[in-house]
């Protein structure tokens, strides 16, 4: 795991946000390892501090993941991997914008 953190701008609605974090949580239920749950806890920390800080930009709120690549990683799978209950076209709107915040993301 590479130690090296980066800035994720992710851009979301805030319904998409609160679906994103759910399905991260549903998904992360089920682990039991300790490197897992260290790997959660790290996640978890950020989505936290993201939403403190989260600000308004146009119809969206700009929240700030600061993440290695590894939990970003983990992170966009177990979104995009997580359906329940959250319609397809939702989770293909968040899984995209994840995608660009990886694609804009800067070294810290």
């Amino acid at each position: 795991m590479s130690d090296a953190l980066f800035r994720y701008p992710v851009f979301l609605k805030e319904d998409d946000w609160k679906s994103a974090v759910t399905g991260f949580e549903k998904r992360v239920r089920r682990f039991r390892s300790a490197a897992r749950l260290d790997q959660v806890g790290r996640v978890s920390s950020a989505i936290v501090a993201a939403e403190a800080d989260s600000f308004p930009d146009g119809d969206e709120f700009k929240y700030v993941l600061y993440l290695s690549d590894d939990d970003y990683g983990f992170l966009s799978e177990a979104v995009a991997n997580e359906r329940n209950g959250v319609p397809r076209d939702v989770v293909e709107r968040i899984a995209h914008e994840l995608r660009m915040a990886a694609g804009d993301a800067t070294e810290l």
